[in-house]
């Protein structure tokens, strides 16, 4: 039993599932536009989740894509309303932004 083998082993391990995440968790930006006085963000990642910026906010709202909007279960809040289905242009850049990704 060799101690320093087992933690260079335990480390090698780290890195490489450290790797595989952040490699999977990288997200693009694949469209934004104003709508309403508000500025948005729609973000992609390679396992299709969606990512919803509003205005400034580095703080992602997360949902899922269908054709022509954007569900998102935890809503987001837009001048007082809590939105759950934002209606969306972008179909082509959320599927080519995953396609880019995987």
């Amino acid at each position: 039993f060799n101690i320093q083998n087992l933690i260079f082993k335990s480390v090698q391990f780290e890195i490489a599932i450290f790797g595989y995440l952040k490699l999977n968790n990288e997200e693009k930006i694949v469209n934004e536009f104003d709508r309403d006085g508000h500025h948005y963000k729609i973000g992609v990642k390679a396992d299709g989740q969606v990512s919803v910026y509003l205005d400034d906010e580095t703080k992602a709202h997360h949902g899922y894509h269908f054709p022509g909007v954007i569900q998102i279960p935890k809503g987001i809040e837009i001048d007082g309303q809590m939105v759950l289905r934002l209606p969306i242009d972008c179909d082509d850049a959320i599927d080519q932004g995953i396609k880019d990704l995987k």
